[in-house]
């Protein structure tokens, strides 16, 4: 199945291959022979997934990039709840991405556009929304707006070191205006135990 993208300079949507892990939305519907919008409607969550530039700096566990902790963490995450999860991942464009690999991290980070995405699709209404990221978007203010319309609370992952708090307390704030709340993911399996956490699902 293909990547839907949507780029806020075009409007437009466009389509990319990506790989698929089991317990993501693809091979939900693969296993149960459905196409892709029977199977969301088993989704419970929508993970926002911040794939900027700066998720590719290794200061996380074991010398990893805080891209590489966060990925394998999804999987697990999907792994473990299958089907119920769906990724939007955002750069400078946002993109649903249905085989549940976020790309390799590049460009800004464009928090608001991603929110506005998932809001305009209505992803809002009936799921859990949490945003994985390490902070410091490119427009906070605009950012903080979009979470003040969402009708569902907005729960943080924060996956950035300690020594940057700007990005923490900037994800807290997002958090705290939706009426959710923020949890630091700062150990190997402390990314997917904290979302999953957020869910309310046991492991």
């Amino acid at each position: 199945m293909g990547q839907y993208l949507y780029d806020r300079h075009t409007q437009r949507q466009q389509v990319h291959s990506t790989a698929i892990v089991p317990g993501s939305i693809t091979h939900y519907a693969n296993q149960r022979n459905q196409s892709f919008a029977l199977a969301w409607l088993a989704v419970q969550a929508i993970v926002i997934f911040d794939r900027s530039a700066s998720m590719d700096d290794a200061d996380a566990p074991g010398g990893q990039t805080r891209y590489q902790l966060a990925i394998s963490e999804l999987a697990n995450l999907q792994a473990q709840c299958p089907g119920r999860v769906a990724i939007v991942q955002f750069n400078d464009t946002v993109s649903l991405v249905p085989g549940g690999v976020p790309e390799a991290p590049a460009g800004t980070t464009d928090l608001a556009a991603a929110l506005r995405f998932v809001k305009s699709q209505r992803m809002d209404i009936g799921t859990r929304i949490i945003v994985i990221s390490d902070g410091e978007p490119n427009c906070e203010r605009s950012a903080l707006e979009m979470a003040g319309a969402f009708r569902t609370r907005i729960d943080v992952v924060y996956c950035g070191p300690a020594t940057r708090p700007e990005g923490r307390e900037f994800l807290n704030r997002l958090a705290l205006t939706s009426g959710g709340q923020l949890v630091t993911a700062d150990r190997a399996q402390g990314l997917m135990a904290a979302t999953v956490r957020l869910l309310g699902v046991g492991v």
